[in-house]
């Protein structure tokens, strides 16, 4: 299989594919809401997100990938939810037009991911990097191959350094297909 890589993405052009789509045409019109590529596409260094950024920026892996968010009534207050919007590919497969579930974790991860980081950029949380201590699946339904999904993630709680995080991948229908949670821990260095 080829991967033809995506050129950098354009937010107008993927909100326009997007917006084609019922379900995501209401969702990316919600008012008050922040719409953007979401950030691990843009590789800023060349070591840093380069799985999503590089391996999973084509037409075969995640196609589309947006993030939605509203602000908190304050400038540093907590973002308690962030949605995103994603395309898969046939190239993620585990069984045929099935999405590998290991890349349905990858994905859980990586949205509930961005409140740690989004919140601790804007001042809600304490500086320092988040990393995932842990990050438990439930499979509900298959994640098909060739289809556009949505992920709500969100904070439940926040106790010192630890944020504790859920999330669910929904099809265009409402229908829960994985739920997940995690638990990110602000670190003043990575320690493996």
């Amino acid at each position: 299989m080829n991967y033809t890589a995506i050129p950098a993405e354009n937010l107008d052009v993927v909100v326009a594919r997007l917006s084609e789509i019922p379900w995501c045409a209401k969702l990316l019109s919600t008012p008050d809401q922040v719409v953007d590529i979401y950030p691990s596409r843009i590789s800023r260094d060349g070591s840093t997100d380069t799985y999503f950024a590089s391996a999973l920026k084509t037409e075969e892996t995640i196609s589309n990938f947006v993030l939605l968010y509203k602000n908190g009534a304050t400038p540093n207050a907590l973002v308690e939810e962030a949605k995103a919007i994603f395309t898969i590919g046939g190239g993620l497969n585990g069984f045929p037009d099935i999405v590998h579930g290991g890349m349905v974790a990858s994905l859980m991860d990586e949205v509930m991911g961005f409140l740690s980081v989004h919140n601790r950029m804007i001042g809600a949380t304490p500086q320092g990097k988040y990393m995932t201590v842990y990050l438990n699946t439930q499979f509900k339904a298959p994640v098909m191959a060739n289809s556009t999904y949505l992920a709500v993630a969100r904070v439940d709680k926040v106790e010192g350094r630890k944020m504790f995080t859920s999330q669910t991948i929904q099809d265009g229908e409402g229908n829960v297909l994985a739920t997940g949670n995690a638990l990110f821990v602000n670190v003043a260095r990575p320690k493996l």
